[in-house]
């Protein structure tokens, strides 16, 4: 499949690229929203936003981000722009259930497992090495941490991000930060991640 990479300014590009590298895709290109962001040139040619050719909006485009209010901006810039088409992106080191669904959008690093009946809406993010259980649902733009583990049965909510090696073994309240194992509230009453909500 032949794709975009939109929004490249972080680090972050670096892993979905190598996904997607590992599935065969093919990156018709690298899009540069911000000034003065990181350019991973090392990857490709990267085209300034407002150069952007218009052919590029007709193909399924990817946005390498893990912050979840950033991912939810990203996807109003680019639908703004006229991109329609946001695939699923799934590493192939991953372990999927067959009876799980996965959303538009959605990205599966490297080494993750998602158990049965789990439900994974849009643009949902498992970082490298996350566990999760069976019967989880993982609403939109939520994202979950490298080596986090989410037990059986739990719903992380629209716009979550659950920390690096946290586990989760209950419903995370909204508008709180959990970390540890087992996870517990260290804040309250926050915006989001970096103070970016969705």
């Amino acid at each position: 499949m032949e794709c975009i990479l939109y929004g490249v300014g972080t680090p972050y590009v670096y892993e979905v690229y190598e996904s997607l590298q590992r599935l065969g895709w093919q990156i018709k290109g690298l899009v540069a929203n911000l000034q003065g962001a990181q350019r991973p040139e090392d990857l490709g040619e990267v085209v300034d936003k407002s150069a952007l050719p218009a052919a590029w909006t007709q193909l399924p485009v990817v946005l390498p981000l893990l912050t979840p209010g950033y991912r939810k901006q990203l996807e109003q810039e680019t639908r703004a722009l006229g991109f329609s088409r946001f695939p699923a992106v799934v590493d192939p080191t991953a372990v999927v259930a067959g009876t799980s669904t996965v959303a538009d959008g959605v990205y599966i690093n490297a080494s993750a497992t998602v158990g049965a009946q789990c439900r994974l809406a849009r643009f949902a993010l498992i970082n490298r090495s996350a566990s999760v259980g069976h019967h989880v649902v993982v609403k939109e733009y939520a994202s979950l941490g490298p080596g986090c583990v989410i037990c059986g049965s739990c719903e992380i909510g629209r716009g979550a991000f659950v920390g690096a090696g946290a586990v989760v073994i209950r419903d995370v309240p909204a508008h709180c930060c959990v970390v540890g194992n087992p996870a517990e509230i260290i804040k309250q009453q926050i915006k989001g991640y970096h103070d970016v909500s969705v």
